[in-house]
Formats: structure tokens, C-alpha cells, sequence
């Protein structure tokens, strides 16, 4: 019988093969452990925030991916599969991506603040540990090369960034490929995080954002201080100061609210909010009903298509028994509000089913809360209402 060749050989070479592969492996990096290896010497001079998650990329722009990933780093569970189904339904163009994105962190209970940034304040945010958002552009046209990505680290030694883009471990780019692609969006940003998360000193738009998140969230005693700190920066004064109002009235202080509205007026005449939240305060307390009536008007004249200029002036006409105007002030803040979130056509509906009561138009009523339960069946009705609903 002819002998078996001998196998040893084989398995000898078979061994080296895959002790070289091995060793290969164990000296080949990704970018990400790459960049990190080469930040540890300096980190004076260089951030690096781990534990993003690499998302693959999600969406024409990577725009679901970059956004989950974000959101998955301050503990938020939501995929981009989720984010693109949730967002897909809404109609092309009438939600900017960054608005749909500050929206949803909102919901999320993270603050999100969008802005214009040089390289240095998205540095400092970077060190501060919040990874920012950034859409990368090839040209000013060229929308199908438009990119977005999460900045997690920098290193001004060897003047790169690390990119989280949709790949399985980061990008390393130099700061000069970077700016040129960044400066094309007019270096757009947006940062998530937590409202205490920030280190460093904010900037009178961040205080106005983070106000507005505070407010929003029904902190109006946090939301006051940024406002006040905002006005004290002289930043946008007469939005910081209406915001200011609001939270004064939200809080039970009706005098301070006034005063920060009236504020707010000298401060910009031309801005509307300013004659509509005094003028609603006005009325809401029965004080000056002339001055109300004025106020409401003059918000009308500066923003002759928002809703809560007319609903405003409606109800001031409403609290003074002109219903019929009232009702055409409350129509017209009805189909300038078909665009906006249901809580703004609810209110405005139940102030024009009020009016139609008080004016004796008792089937108008039904048909107003009619149209409002078609378009919300869960809607609750006040009790003052609990009539019509079995008419």
C-alpha cells in the first residue's frame, strides 16, 4: 500500500499562515483607535468623546444615522430606521432637517441648539464632551454630496478631526478638507445634550435656545433666568424680552409681565409679539380694554398671517362682547393655523365655540367642536361643552 503523504508540512504552514494573519490583525487599527493612539500624548491639545455609536449611513445624507447616533449617546433608544419612518410622512420641505431634529430632542427631553460656529467654539463644545452635528457639502450646488456627520474628536497637533459618517469606524480628516466642506453649509451646527451638560460660557443665542427649551419643558423658573441673562447680553432684546414676559406670566406675576412686554415693545416696534402677548395679558386680567383693543390691532398690522395675532385680537373683542368681530378675528386665525401643531387649532376652536355660545349661535358651536372632534377624536371637551357633543 503506497504510504500517506506526511500532513506536518501542511499543518506547519497552515499554522504560520494564520499566526501572520493574526499578527497582521493585531497591528492594523481603525481610524478610530488610530486617532485616539495618536491624541494620548497631547490631550491638551486634542478631545475625543467615545462611545458614539457608528451607525451605518441612514438616509440620502446620512442625516437618520448621524441623529440616532447623537440621541444613542445620551441614552435616547431610537434607530435611524425609526427616525427616517417618523419623518418620512411629514411633507417635503415644511420641517428643516435641524428643526425636525431640535423637535424630536425636545420630545427626548435634550436640548438642542443650532448655530453658526467657528472651528474654535466647536472645539470647546467637542472638549466639553457634546458631539455636534455638522453638515459637510462637496459644492454649493451639489446637494447629492451633501453629508451629515458627528464631530467626536479633534487634535490640533496633527490639525485633524474625527468624523462618525456612516462608516463602520469613523473618518480622519485634516481641518482644511474639513472647513472647505463645513464652510459650503455656512457651518452649520447643531448640538444635543442634556440643558446642564455645557461647560462653557453660553452665547446670548444659546441662552435664548435654552430658555426656550426650559419653557417648553414647564421649568418657567430655569427658563426666566436664561431670558434675563439673554437681555442682560443685549442679545435679540426683544425676543429675550417677551420670552422673559411669559415666563413672568407663567409664573403668576402679572405686573413684571407686563412690564417686560412693554419692554419688549420699545425695544423693537416693529416686532408683533410684543403688542399680541400684551395685549392678550390685557385682556386675560380685564385692564384697558381700549389699550387691548389697540395692541391687539397693531399685531394684526405687523404679522398680518399668524394666527396668534387674530386669535389674540378675537379674544379681546370676546372679553368686550363684540362677538360678531371677535368671530372673524377667530376665522381668520383658524385658516392661517391649518399649518400648524394641533394644540394651536384646538385652542383657537375653543375660543371661537365660546364665542358662538355667547353670541347665541348655539349650531355654529356644535358645528366648530364637530370638525374639532373629526379631526382629533381623543380630544377631551371642556365640560362647559359636554352639551353639544349629543347634539
Amino acid at each position: 500500500m503506497r504510504p500517506a503523504p506526511s500532513t506536518a508540512g501542511a499543518m506547519t504552514l497552515a499554522a504560520s499562515i494564520a499566526m501572520l494573519m493574526g499578527i497582521a490583525g493585531c497591528v492594523t487599527k481603525n481610524p478610530q483607535q488610530i486617532f485616539r493612539h495618536e491624541i494620548r500624548r497631547h490631550q491638551d491639545q486634542a478631545a475625543f468623546i467615545p462611545k458614539i455609536p457608528c451607525h451605518p449611513a441612514a438616509g440620502k445624507q446620512n442625516e437618520w444615522g448621524a441623529l440616532a447616533g447623537v440621541l444613542n449617546y445620551w441614552g435616547r433608544r431610537v434607530s435611524p430606521v425609526a427616525l427616517e419612518t417618523r419623518f418620512s410622512s411629514l411633507p417635503s420641505g415644511l420641517h428643516p432637517y435641524f428643526t425636525q431634529a431640535a423637535g424630536l430632542a425636545g420630545e427626548m427631553k435634550l436640548w438642542a441648539s443650532a448655530a453658526s460656529l467657528p472651528l474654535e467654539a466647536l472645539k470647546i463644545r467637542v472638549k466639553a464632551g457634546v458631539p455636534i452635528m455638522t453638515p459637510l457639502q462637496d459644492r454649493l450646488l451639489d446637494f447629492d454630496s451633501r453629508q451629515y456627520v458627528i464631530v467626536a474628536g479633534f487634535d490640533d497637533v496633527s490639525q485633524k478631526v474625527f468624523l462618525i459618517d456612516g462608516t463602520p469606524h469613523g473618518t480622519i480628516q485634516d481641518y482644511g478638507f474639513f472647513l472647505k466642506k463645513w464652510s459650503v453649509q455656512r457651518f452649520a451646527a447643531l448640538q444635543i445634550c442634556p440643558p446642564s451638560a455645557p461647560t462653557w460660557t453660553l452665547s446670548g443665542a444659546e441662552r435664548l435656545s435654552r430658555a426656550g427649551y426650559y419653557y417648553a419643558q414647564g421649568d418657567y423658573a430655569s427658563a426666566l433666568q436664561d431670558y434675563r441673562q439673554a437681555v442682560v447680553m443685549e442679545y435679540a432684546p426683544a425676543e429675550a424680552l417677551i420670552g422673559e414676559g411669559n415666563a413672568y406670566r407663567s409664573l403668576g406675576d402679572y405686573e413684571k409681565a407686563e412690564e417686560a412686554y412693554r419692554s419688549a415693545i420699545a425695544a423693537d416696534p416693529r416686532n408683533g409679539s410684543g403688542y399680541n402677548n400684551l395685549a392678550y395679558l390685557l385682556a386675560e386680567r380685564s385692564k384697558n380694554p381700549s389699550e387691548a383693543v389697540a395692541l391687539a390691532r397693531q399685531a394684526v398690522v405687523l404679522d398680518p398671517s399668524s394666527p396668534f395675532a387674530f386669535d389674540s385680537l378675537g379674544f379681546v373683542l370676546y372679553q368686550q362682547a363684540q362677538y360678531k368681530d371677535a368671530e372673524q378675528a377667530f376665522e381668520k386665525a383658524r385658516s392661517r393655523a391649518r399649518s400648524h401643531p394641533l394644540d394651536v387649532r384646538e385652542a383657537i376652536a375653543v375660543h371661537l365655540v365660546r364665542n358662538h355660545l355667547k353670541s347665541g349661535q348655539r349650531h355654529l358651536a356644535c358645528q366648530v367642536l364637530a370638525d374639532l372632534m373629526r379631526e382629533n377624536p381623543q380630544y377631551q371637551a371642556p365640560d362647559e361643552f359636554r352639551g353639544l357633543l349629543s347634539e
